[in-house]
């Protein structure tokens, strides 16, 4: 993961996401971006142009870096205002619009606020790379935030099928949840069979067919596969935990597996 991703994390907790915005900043240009545009100026290109928006997108990183070490808030107002430039020029500068949308989706606490910003930018950003997980996983984050379960399904399982290997325990869990809160658990089952089909040695789809299955009343097929979850020497303590628990559950209920 690259390092600026990891200040998109930083920013849940940040003064510049608090609802009255970071100060406003005069643009600043610095010497290396001068020359890049200088350069760009003197012959026009798509090689001049990618040169200007690295130089402005390593200012913004760099100004990130310096907010989130010292709390500056207006070097993170110019740290937007350098990334807002650079796609001002290139608006096709992918991993501009994923700062920026990574940005927007944990500054939106609450329901609206820079809902848009965000989903325009993480959809800029899989428009050009439809196979990009951070966008597609954000922006599946962001429609469960405002509780539209069937559009971050949509994002998830397009996620997973994309990259298979993403599905851990924690991502699975939410998308059980999803289906749950909109009643689609059976559509929850298919996909987790699908992904079985693909690969059996998944755990955390066995578990979330589980869960999926004991929504169904599915009690027998639902303790077979939280056996195999219990008894899997690859899995984590937490998923044979709870895959104990639910067979303990069953087996206090009287179902029969």
């Amino acid at each position: 993961m690259k390092a600026w991703m990891g200040w998109l994390l930083l920013a849940l907790a940040s003064p510049l996401c608090a609802q009255e915005g970071p100060p406003s900043v005069e643009y600043e240009m610095f010497p290396d971006e001068a020359g890049a545009v200088a350069a760009y100026n003197a012959g026009p290109g798509e090689e001049t142009l990618r040169r200007v928006s690295e130089v402005r997108f390593h200012h913004a990183v760099r100004l990130l870096d310096e907010f989130f070490a010292t709390g500056d808030k207006e070097a993170g107002a110019r740290a937007v205002s350098y990334a807002e430039t650079v796609l001002e020029d290139d608006p096709g500068h992918v991993r501009c619009h994923l700062l920026l949308g990574g940005l927007a989706f944990l500054a939106a606490e609450q329901p609206g606020f820079a809902d848009g910003y965000a989903e325009e930018h993480l959809q800029a950003v899989l428009d050009a790379e439809p196979q990009n997980a951070a966008a597609r996983k954000l922006l599946g984050m962001l429609w469960l935030k405002r509780d539209f379960f069937d559009r971050a399904l949509n994002e998830f399982e397009q996620l997973l099928r994309d990259h298979p290997e993403l599905a851990d325990e924690d991502l699975i869990a939410v998308m059980g949840m999803a289906y749950s809160a909109d009643n689609q658990q059976d559509r929850g089952a298919r996909f987790f069979r699908e992904r079985l089909a693909e690969d059996e040695n998944q755990t955390a789809v066995r578990m979330g067919l589980a869960t999926m299955l004991l929504e169904e009343g599915d009690a027998a097929e639902a303790a077979a596969l939280l056996d195999r979850v219990a008894n899997d020497p690859g899995a984590s303590g937490n998923l044979k935990d709870v895959a104990r628990a639910l067979i303990a559950d069953l087996a206090g209920t009287g179902a029969q597996p």
